[in-house]
């Protein structure tokens, strides 16, 4: 992502000292405990690489946010349907389909969406 452990710390809301735990992978004083980075702060992470950067609730400022161009994904019937299993499996919220868009109640679920199958603008390969 291209910024400083501080940085970072600001943007996720963790303290730098969090990032440098992520960073090392393991405790400084118990170099064999092994620290694995949450789910969270991956999806976070991601967001932030898809220009996502602050997500206070669902008002007009993250509308966009929560919505994903499906138009790569749709066939003449709707949404290919490894694609609809896929949602079935790992989309826990809310989510409404309607012209080629798919608008998701959760942000986090909204960039996992995003990583998995691109958007209309990428080549949605898997």
């Amino acid at each position: 992502m291209k910024l400083t452990q501080t940085g970072a710390a600001q943007a996720l809301g963790l303290n730098r000292n969090t990032i440098e735990l992520y960073e090392r992978g393991t405790r400084r004083d118990n170099p064999n405990h092994v620290v694995s980075i949450p789910r969270t702060v991956e999806l976070a992470c991601a967001a932030l690489m898809l220009g996502i950067h602050r997500y206070g609730g669902p008002d007009e400022s993250t509308q966009d946010d929560l919505k994903v161009n499906i138009t790569h994904l749709m066939t003449p019937d709707g949404l290919r349907p490894e694609v609809v299993e896929w949602v079935a499996e790992h989309v826990e919220g809310h989510l409404f389909t309607t012209n080629d868009v798919a608008t998701f109640s959760n942000p986090s679920e909204a960039v996992y969406f995003k990583l998995r199958w691109g958007t209309a603008a990428s080549d949605g390969a898997d």
